[in-house]
C-alpha cells in the first residue's frame, strides 16, 4: 500500500422498530479516497437498543473510529506514511456534541443516557491510545452525499452493490 494522505470514517445508525430488541451502526472507512472497509454493526445490549438509532450511531463512532485508528497505527509500524488527523462524517450531531462543544452553540450535550456515557468515555479513552487528530463533520442524511448513503444501507443491513471486490467487510453481532 502506498502513503496514506487522507483517512475518513463515515457513520450511521438504524432501528427498525418492527425488529424489536436490535439496533445497527454502520461504517465506511476511506483511505486516500477510496473505500477500505464496510462494517455493519449489530447489537441487542440494551444499553444501545434502549436508544434505537442513536444507540446505532454510537456504536457505528465506536467501531468506525477504533478500527479507523488501529490501521493507521498498523500502517505507521509498518513505515508508511499516515496523516495527523481523520475525518469523521456523520449525519446525527451528537457523535460530535457529545465529546466537543457544538460549533454553533459552544455546549457540550450532557446526556447522561448510558450509551452516550459509554461513548464519552470510549472517546476520551481514546485519545489517550490514539496522537490521531479526529474532527468531526456533520453532514445532512440523504443529500445525496455517495459514502452517506452507503453508510445508511449498511446500517440497515445491506452490503453496498459497486465495484468493491478488495473492500474489507466486516460483519459485528455483540
Amino acid at each position: 500500500m502506498e502513503a496514506i494522505k487522507k483517512a475518513e470514517i463515515y457513520t450511521d445508525g438504524s432501528y427498525n422498530k418492527d425488529i424489536k430488541g436490535i439496533t445497527r451502526g454502520g461504517v465506511v472507512i476511506l483511505f486516500n479516497d477510496e473505500p477500505y472497509a464496510f462494517i455493519q454493526i449489530v447489537t441487542k445490549r440494551n444499553i444501545y437498543v434502549s436508544q434505537w438509532n442513536i444507540g446505532g450511531e454510537l456504536i457505528a463512532a465506536q467501531f468506525g473510529l477504533n478500527m479507523a485508528l488501529n490501521e493507521i497505527q498498523q500502517f505507521k509500524a509498518a513505515g508508511l506514511e499516515v496523516p495527523d488527523c481523520l475525518d469523521v462524517y456523520h449525519d446525527w450531531v451528537g457523535i460530535n456534541d457529545l465529546v466537543r462543544p457544538n460549533p454553533s452553540s459552544g455546549k457540550v450535550f450532557k446526556s447522561q443516557k448510558d450509551g452516550c456515557v459509554f461513548y464519552k468515555n470510549f472517546f476520551k479513552e481514546l485519545g489517550k491510545r490514539y496522537p490521531t487528530q479526529i474532527n468531526f463533520w456533520w453532514i445532512k442524511s440523504h443529500s445525496g452525499n455517495k459514502w452517506n448513503e452507503v453508510v445508511d444501507e449498511l446500517a440497515k443491513g445491506y452490503w453496498p452493490m459497486g465495484p468493491y471486490d478488495k473492500v474489507i467487510r466486516k460483519e459485528i453481532t455483540f
